[in-house]
């Protein structure tokens, strides 16, 4: 496998923290950690070399701040997500409006011109006992793929857990890696 660095941080003030990566962990992402690599350590400073990926919420959140801010990553991976926003964490309490602004369902279409022009990929995963992720997984496959947008998905056995994101995270790492520049050298 090529070097590389994975920057994970933790989204919310305890371990336990599970609500949606949006307003102030949104703009903690989005300013403050890549500002922070860009600075300190030795890496490329353009989309294609970003991927940003998560968990459960955190895949809910990578595909949501991928789509909101165009242009800043070449992968997004979502891991056992979903794509429809809850009202929890950062968005409880939010309106209809501020709801459809974190909507990875709809924030695909408008996007999908600057997506397809910019070759945005998406790595969804989703283990075969967690049936409703499973489900909207599979829609939202179906979604990229009707507006023409690269992605990779994989369905195996397993649940909505560790074990599950670690027996899938080799082919996570190869798709993230396979568009670096550089990769093929």
């Amino acid at each position: 496998m090529p070097p590389f660095i994975a920057i994970m941080p933790a989204a919310g003030v305890t371990v336990r923290y599970d609500g949606e990566w949006a307003g102030l962990w949104e703009q903690f992402v989005v300013h403050d950690v890549l500002r922070w690599a860009a600075a300190r350590l030795p890496i490329r400073d353009d989309s294609a070399s970003r991927t940003i990926g998560g968990d459960s919420a955190g895949g809910y959140g990578a595909v949501d701040i991928a789509l909101r801010h165009p242009g800043l990553f070449g992968t997004a991976e979502s891991w056992s997500g979903y794509f429809e926003p809850i009202a929890d964490g950062p968005l409880h309490g939010a309106s209809s409006a501020e709801l459809r602004d974190h909507d990875p369902s709809l924030l695909v279409r408008q996007e999908r011109r600057v997506l397809r022009r910019d070759g945005v990929r998406f790595f969804l995963s989703a283990g075969t006992r967690d049936r409703g992720v499973v489900r909207d997984t599979r829609v939202f496959a179906a979604e990229l793929r009707r507006l023409g947008l690269r992605m990779h998905v994989v369905v195996r056995p397993g649940g909505h857990n560790g074990r599950f994101w670690r027996a899938q995270l080799p082919a996570a790492l190869e798709f993230a890696l396979a568009q670096r520049p550089g990769a093929n050298e």
